[in-house]
């Protein structure tokens, strides 16, 4: 079982660079070199980095209060920690969050570098130091990101910052089941104009008008349901994939209870598959504006079209 709070003491400590041998990986830290390349598996590392701020005390202890009003710091901590030095000030949206430094000077220095770019940096500077102790694939892999990294990176940290919440969209990812612990659909997590109860410890649940009308009026909407995924006879060491497996990509089954603020009174939930046809209609109900539906236990799928009878 995973140690949660060690892992985020991991994203925000200083890794030691250093190794006795190729096989010794240690000047990484918890990470692989291609997460420098193409940043999969980011996203739980920022998971649990929010997490950490949302819901520890900097002992590790449980924090008293809702977690939602701290939701302000934890985006801060997320900028600071992914800031990039930008002097000029040009990027829109901006990369470089020094002004953060006060507050999360674990985070970020005073010159705008944030922690996984000032990491990129000391991981490239250790195996240009010490050819003799890394593989080969890996000292390859070092010359391409030294030379795209920053570029790259600075991309990335813009797209971080372009709302799903929007009239025509709402999303959520991470770890949705353990985020709220509520017994009701009603005390769970409220995005404006959606509730989401999901019973999958994790998701990623998306919803999108099909028309140009917002959610709200549209009379045709998509959700989107997805978990963890991989190809069928995938094999792991841990979080290190050691092969890929023959295929077909074999996709978790969300189970989750979803609310809608709606005009339309008489929307139907149609379960479809990736081909776009139909597989099923989902019970629902429509009270007080709120059309309400459960995933998940009747034709469980990846998509759900909303649509107006």
């Amino acid at each position: 079982m995973t140690n949660e709070w060690k892992e985020f003491q991991d994203y925000i400590s200083v890794p030691e660079y250093k190794a006795e041998s190729k096989k010794d990986t240690s000047y990484l830290g918890r990470m692989l070199i291609d997460i420098f390349a193409d940043f999969k598996g980011l996203e739980r590392i920022l998971t649990i980095l929010a997490r950490g701020y949302l819901f520890h005390d900097p002992d590790g202890c449980l924090k008293e209060g809702d977690p939602y009003e701290r939701t302000d710091l934890a985006r801060s901590a997320l900028r600071a920690w992914c800031s990039i030095p930008d002097s000029k000030g040009t990027s829109d949206p901006p990369v470089d969050f020094r002004k953060l430094y006060g507050f999360f000077p674990e985070l970020v220095n005073a010159k705008g570098a944030g922690w996984f770019y000032r990491h990129e940096k000391q991981v490239i500077r250790f195996i240009r130091r010490n050819p003799t102790l890394v593989k080969k694939d890996v000292l390859n892999k070092s010359a391409v990101i030294s030379k795209s990294f920053t570029a790259n990176w600075k991309k990335k940290v813009r797209q971080f910052q372009v709302s799903v919440f929007t009239p025509n969209t709402k999303a959520l990812y991470g770890f949705l089941g353990n985020a709220v612990a509520s017994k009701t659909l009603d005390e769970s997590i409220l995005l404006n104009g959606m509730k989401v109860k999901c019973n999958t410890d994790f998701a990623t649940i998306a919803l999108s008008s099909l028309t140009d009308d917002p959610i709200q009026s549209s009379d045709c909407m998509l959700l989107s349901t997805i978990g963890r995924s991989r190809s069928k006879g995938a094999q792991f060491d841990g979080e290190k994939l050691l092969d890929f497996g023959t295929g077909p990509i074999e996709v978790e089954v969300i189970d989750a209870e979803i609310a809608i603020r709606t005009d339309r009174e008489g929307m139907r939930v149609w379960s479809v598959n990736s081909d776009g046809y139909y597989v099923g209609q989902i019970p629902k109900t429509y009270e007080d504006g709120w059309l309400k539906f459960h995933v998940g236990p009747n034709f469980a799928g990846m998509y759900y079209l909303i649509m107006q009878e």
